[in-house]
């Protein structure tokens, strides 16, 4: 049940990275923002502190 839940959340957050992505203005679409969006949302999945 557990890693049924945890697949999930993880499913969910490429999802979310994914929108946030493409909210992006096109110059700022790199490979690097896509790093930085998909590591905020699995530290967030994590209970890791956001630096914002």
């Amino acid at each position: 049940m557990r890693a049924s839940v945890l697949a999930r959340a993880c499913v969910a957050a490429l999802r979310a990275t994914v929108l946030a992505f493409h909210a992006l203005p096109e110059e700022e679409r790199t490979l690097e923002a896509a790093r930085g969006l998909a590591s905020q949302a699995f530290d967030i999945l994590n209970g890791a502190p956001r630096d914002r």
